[in-house]
């Protein structure tokens, strides 16, 4: 974590190759984890993940970590669940 209370940038690429669990019933494989936001939200991150009933790519915008919660929310107000094994890095280049 840093000094603000934010994951670092290396944190969130970890989420790649974990499962993501919405409160709203959705989730999949991380496939792709954008940069911190520039600007006023410069807390927040976008993901995309595969969803398993379609395999249709999907995209959660809005993200961000809030340590008083322990939890990612979105847009403060969806949890937003992480599980599982991030894939290697080296692997997620290509």
């Amino acid at each position: 974590m840093r000094d603000d209370g934010c994951m670092k940038p290396e944190d969130i690429k970890d989420l790649i190759g974990c499962n993501v669990d919405t409160s709203y019933g959705t989730g999949g494989e991380v496939v792709y984890v954008s940069d911190y936001y520039d600007g006023i939200n410069k807390d927040r991150f976008t993901i995309n993940y595969i969803d398993p009933r379609d395999g249709h790519r999907c995209i959660i915008n809005g993200i961000r970590w809030e340590p008083e919660k322990e939890a990612f929310m979105r847009y403060n107000t969806d949890y937003i669940y992480f599980s599982g094994t991030p894939k290697p890095r080296q692997l997620t280049l290509f």
